[in-house]
């Protein structure tokens, strides 16, 4: 029984989940957490909590779920978790950060396999489904986020420890960027999307590849709509 089924997307789901852990990404997004809460004009701490909580799982929609979760969970237990939350705090931010994961996906066509499976058939384009579907999932993402944070905002900003940029051990840029894979199911959306943006805006810092653990053999039309509309190459 156990050969006779098809383990392609586990295999894929978990790749994706191993580089998505690896420390140069997940130093990378903390670093740019860090960042982006030091601009905001709230208490740090909150800051942080909230975007990770939002931000990350609404990303999904471009670097698939499994990655989002991956690096909110990650990023939550370093900077919150290991420092003595109480368990009430534990549940809710797991609670919302499944759900905002499972919801985070609908921004574009092509993340979420429920509209993975419809979108080509009923031409859900990524316009459709950010007036259809997209707001209201961030909408709703940033609600479940902010609900948590406002409630737990006490606990969150005494206990919560943000690696600073001392703490971090710099990985060298040769290691975390030169030559670039995307790795995709069927390399017709996501993969397409990410190399030929990179290709573009990182033109002589970064080599971009891109590939499917099934490949369907031809690119979404959606996908090269979108980058033609913004500019980006689409040949090759």
């Amino acid at each position: 029984y156990l050969q006779s089924q098809n383990y392609t997307e586990p295999m894929f789901v978990f790749v994706i989940m191993v580089i998505a852990a690896s420390r140069p990404i997940l130093e990378a997004i903390q670093g740019l957490i860090r960042n982006a809460a030091r601009l905001l004009p709230v208490d740090t701490n909150l800051a942080a909590f909230m975007l990770t909580l939002s931000v990350v799982p609404l990303a999904g929609s471009f670097i698939t779920e499994p990655a989002a979760m991956t690096l909110a969970a990650l990023i939550l237990r370093e900077a919150f978790f290991k420092h003595g939350l109480k368990t009430n705090l534990q549940y809710a931010t797991v609670g919302a950060l499944f759900v905002n994961v499972s919801i985070g996906g609908t921004l574009t066509p092509y993340a979420a396999p429920p509209v993975l499976m419809v979108a080509g058939k009923w031409g859900w384009d990524i316009s459709h489904m950010l007036l259809h579907f997209g707001w209201k999932s961030a909408l709703a993402v940033i609600i479940n986020a902010l609900v948590v944070t406002l409630l737990f905002r006490k606990e969150i900003s005494a206990k919560g420890d943000l690696p600073t940029d001392t703490e971090l051990q710099r990985i060298p840029h040769l290691v975390t960027a030169i030559n670039v894979l995307f790795l995709c199911t069927g390399n017709s959306a996501r993969s397409i999307l990410a190399e030929s943006i990179l290709s573009k805006d990182g033109a002589g810092r970064f080599r971009a590849f891109s590939a499917g653990s099934t490949p369907k053999g031809e690119v979404n039309p959606f996908a090269l709509r979108t980058l033609r509309a913004f500019g980006y190459p689409v040949e090759g």
